[in-house]
């Protein structure tokens, strides 16, 4: 295990730890984070229990401090250090240090954002930036909460143990949103590799200990239940390469079943005590899909109703428009998805993608694809929706490929979508400094005039060359010539004479046909029926064929989507 492993691993159980031995989260902190510092330098190989070496130089560099300081707390403090027993034993089952720190990090006079920020900070060894992310908040926001929360902490002298009976209402709420997210953050890091195995585990050891202390409050008894279903599935959450595999795709027979039944076990004893919460829901949705050898998704959309009347948020929404999708197909799913407002959440444009994808929107769904990978975080998150837009890629060549049909023998064309309205297809194509970067026959073109045509009879000319043409720099001419604004537009190819005719030319011409606000159907067409059979094979360099079209029209996708 190498030092980054360990500081991830053992972060938040050390900073635990010495916050039980100092009483001050601040300086317990500094001084895990010293400790650490002082191994990069000093572990040539990491020790047989790196977190009890954390500990004892944590500690040791924090009664180094304390003698440094002149004040009474600062030496009573150290006087307690100096009598406080060594730390020998491993931290990993010290049981209770964990427990305290969250009920201590989720005490009601911290705001709701401080709360989760502080813990992930101290007990997932998260750095700001990390939750800054996962919040969608500023980085200065959440360090500026963390710092007010371990100031507040301080000054109003906030214990740190696990409340008294009479107060653990107050903060229960808190707490398993806390558990929840530590979790999340392991079975989906914001970023890095997709799973962080040490947060998921530890948060299933602390909702293990916390329905130990509150056997009796259903939620908690939910929360472990959900934890336990969703770990059980982490074994086949990535495939043989550390990619991300989907729940449809993931091997059952990976799942963990012991986890699976005491999870079942505990989702019966929720349903028994019938006090219906958020993560009993939760749990008894993942309970579905654990159960047999496929997903029950009507019952899993009827639990996603329910959940939906108990935690009326937009992530509840967008989970339930998957179900949806399942049970009543893709359409009323999306149309419920396109009504969220998710700013910056990554899965709404993925899962839209998929949707869009089911309906053979391709252009749509490439184009929420590409705003998913934009905004996704995780490395292995990025990757699995570069695959996807990329088969999808595939998939739209593969599609104006079998598109491409000749007219006539001297006639060929091909047809394509786009969701994009027809006028901004127009104003890319009557814009001379675009048609380099769509032709797709390799011609080099160079426009001599750059003001973009907008009436009928319009032109403007550019140059051509190709510098693989056999006798060198071949030139020919185009003359571009908008036709029908904002549906047609064309050019002639060929030699240019002195009068400045086009000799020899053919004519490519793209036809525009709106098929709603948003979305056109191109259809380009060459025709080469004025060039001379003599000739013919000395114009068409390099061979022309029909992938040409289809390189020209998926450069103009490109163009007009914005990529």
């Amino acid at each position: 295990m190498d030092l980054d492993s360990v500081y991830r691993s053992e972060y938040g159980r050390c900073v635990a730890t010495l916050t039980r031995l100092l009483g001050d989260i601040g300086l317990a902190e500094e001084a895990v984070q010293d400790a650490f510092a002082v191994a990069v330098h000093k572990w040539d190989e990491t020790p047989p229990n790196p977190g009890a070496w954390i500990v004892t130089t944590a500690r040791n560099r924090a009664i180094d401090r304390l003698r440094r300081e002149s004040t009474r707390e600062a030496r009573h403090a150290q006087a307690l250090l100096l009598h406080q027993p060594d730390e020998s034993e491993e931290v990993g089952p010290v049981r209770d240090d964990q427990l305290r720190m969250i009920f201590t990090c989720c005490h009601p006079a911290l705001s709701p954002l401080a709360q989760t920020a502080l813990t992930l900070r101290l007990l997932g060894g998260l750095e700001v930036a990390e939750i800054a992310r996962a919040y969608l908040v500023p980085e200065a926001t959440v360090s500026q909460r963390i710092v007010r929360a371990k100031k507040k902490i301080r000054d109003a002298g906030i214990p740190y143990r696990v409340p008294d009976a009479a107060e653990l209402p107050d903060r229960l709420t808190s707490v398993l949103t806390v558990l929840y997210l530590v979790f999340n953050e392991g079975y989906t890091s914001t970023s890095g590799e997709l799973l962080r195995t040490d947060l998921c585990l530890e948060a299933v050891r602390l909702a293990r200990a916390l329905a130990e202390l509150m056997p009796d409050e259903p939620e908690v008894i939910g929360l472990l239940a959900l934890l336990l279903l969703t770990e059980a599935r982490r074994p086949a959450r990535v495939g043989p390469s550390g990619e991300l595999v989907v729940l449809a795709e993931q091997d059952r027979s990976l799942w963990n079943r012991e986890l699976i039944a005491e999870g079942h076990e505990l989702v019966r004893r929720c349903l028994r005590r019938d006090q219906p919460g958020p993560y009993q829901l939760q749990a008894a949705i993942n309970a579905v899909h654990t159960d047999g050898p496929a997903t029950d998704w009507a019952q899993v959309l009827a639990l996603y109703d329910q959940l939906l009347q108990h935690t009326p948020t937009p992530i509840v929404a967008l989970n339930r428009a998957v179900a949806v999708a399942e049970v009543h197909g893709p359409a009323p799913a999306l149309a419920t998805i396109d009504e969220l407002d998710l700013p910056g959440y990554h899965l709404l444009p993925a899962t839209r993608a998929d949707l869009l994808t089911r309906l053979g929107r391709t252009a749509d769904a490439v184009a929420a694809y590409d705003e998913a990978i934009t905004l996704a975080t995780n490395d292995t998150e990025r990757t699995f929706l570069e695959t996807r837009r990329a088969r999808l890629g595939r998939e739209v060549r593969d599609e104006m490929t079998r598109s491409v049909h000749a007219v006539d023998q001297e006639n060929v064309s091909a047809t394509l979508t786009v969701a994009v309205p027809a006028a901004r297809v127009f104003a890319v194509l009557a814009d001379p400094t675009t048609h380099s970067a769509i032709d797709g026959t390799g011609w080099v073109q160079e426009p001599a005039d750059r003001a973009p045509l907008t009436e009928v009879g319009q032109i403007f000319r550019m140059d051509m060359y190709h510098p693989n043409h056999p006798d060198g720099d071949y030139q020919v001419a185009n003359k571009v010539q908008v036709l029908d604004p904002p549906r047609a537009i064309g050019w002639l190819t060929g030699q240019e004479k002195d009068d400045g005719h086009l000799e020899f030319g053919g004519i490519w011409r793209y036809d525009l046909a709106p098929l709603g606000p948003s979305e056109t159907e191109v259809t380009l067409t060459y025709d080469w029926s004025a060039v001379p059979q003599s000739i013919r094979e000395y114009l068409q360099f390099p061979p022309f064929g029909p992938e040409h079209l289809t390189n020209s029209l998926h450069h103009l996708a490109e163009l007009v989507s914005g990529r």
